[in-house]
């Protein structure tokens, strides 16, 4: 009830700095009616409790199998020169988004997915497995940098934490950690044609200097300027970037901007209140799971949000639902220490 009456106020206050501070208030009502629905998907999961270990399995298979096509349709669109399920990255030639909102949005899903994978019991090692491998070519399908990035530092995390994780998956995740620093940077000059564009993208992993990375830099800055008097407390409205700035990352459109960093995102449209109530929010879940599912996820999410803000999309309410009806029979709580059994994974 503390989360729900939370969320229902940064919902009320969202309509208040629309109301006061949007230039056109009309245009972020869509936006509104999102939250409204996702605060009623969070109360519909209220009673997810005896379904919970059934739907995060749900929720990884349904991932990892998106993480399969988006493969695929790269594949198809590399070598064949097939536009199914893929969208423009100049230039680094098509990233899968397969039936998803966008690229970024399905390497986020992935990436959130497979560290809950990572984090819940499966019946044979094999399996989890096969789930990271799924997972890191789905990512790489999507030319999603900071997905990748999250990924790894979340494994990571948990492998440290833990002290625990299955030797291939554990090898795996060093290898793709090694080649973004030290392997894909040496062969970018001459790696095939077909694969120069990926290679290309990866190899800038972390390039806020140039390209994307220097543009949303610029949006951030932007956003910072915006900022004075009133909006620190208050916030300029829902959603209303864009209707101040346009699209940085596509020069010379009329598109409308938007912040894809998601703290940057929230201050600015309602302010340090609703950073104060989406803060309780976190603390409430935070206490409701075990150190290292919070840490790792909350790693991995506020990383993908660099990228692009999945706060509007139903993976963020479910994941809140599903941590807070957490038990002490459930999966989660299975792993507040290390799995010795051949069945963990």
């Amino acid at each position: 009830m503390q989360v729900l009456a939370a969320l229902t106020a940064f919902l009320v206050l969202n309509i208040v700095s629309t109301a006061l501070q949007a230039p056109d208030p009309g245009r972020s009502v869509s936006i509104l009616g999102w939250i409204a629905l996702d605060i009623a998907l969070f109360a519909a999961l209220a009673d997810i409790r005896p379904y919970r270990d059934q739907m995060i399995r749900i929720g990884v298979v349904t991932s990892m199998f998106a993480a399969a096509l988006a493969v695929v349709v790269e594949a198809l669109a590399t070598f064949a020169g097939t536009t199914i399920g893929v969208q423009l990255d100049p230039p680094f030639g098509h990233a899968a988004y397969v039936l998803s909102y966008e690229a970024n949005t399905l390497a986020s899903s992935i990436a959130i997915w497979a560290v809950v994978a990572a984090l819940v019991r499966w019946p044979r090692r094999g399996i989890q497995y096969a789930l990271q491998l799924l997972a890191i070519a789905g990512i790489v399908a999507t030319h999603t940098r900071a997905a990748l990035i999250g990924y790894v530092g979340a494994m990571a995390l948990i492998a440290v934490w833990r002290r625990w994780l299955p030797i291939p998956v554990l090898a795996t995740i060093g290898v793709v950690a090694a080649s973004l620093v030290f392997v894909v940077p040496l062969v970018t000059p001459s790696a095939p044609s077909t694969l120069q564009p990926v290679v290309s993208k990866f190899s800038h992993a972390l390039d806020f200097k140039s390209g994307n990375g220097l543009l949303r830099v610029r949006s951030w800055k932007l956003a910072a300027a915006d900022m004075k008097g009133s909006a620190y407390f208050l916030g300029l409205g829902t959603n209303s970037y864009g209707q101040r700035h346009l699209f940085t990352t596509a020069p010379g459109t009329t598109i409308p901007g938007y912040l894809g960093n998601l703290p940057l995102q929230i201050m600015y449209d309602v302010g340090i209140l609703g950073v104060v109530l989406l803060a309780f929010v976190v603390a409430v879940v935070a206490r409701a799971t075990s150190s290292i599912t919070w840490i790792a996820l909350g790693f991995v999410y506020l990383t993908c949000s660099i990228a692009t803000s999945i706060f509007w999309f139903s993976l963020t309410w479910i994941l809140i639902a599903l941590a807070l009806s957490r038990d002490d029979s459930s999966t989660d709580a299975s792993l507040r220490a290390p799995c010795t059994t051949t069945q963990a994974a």
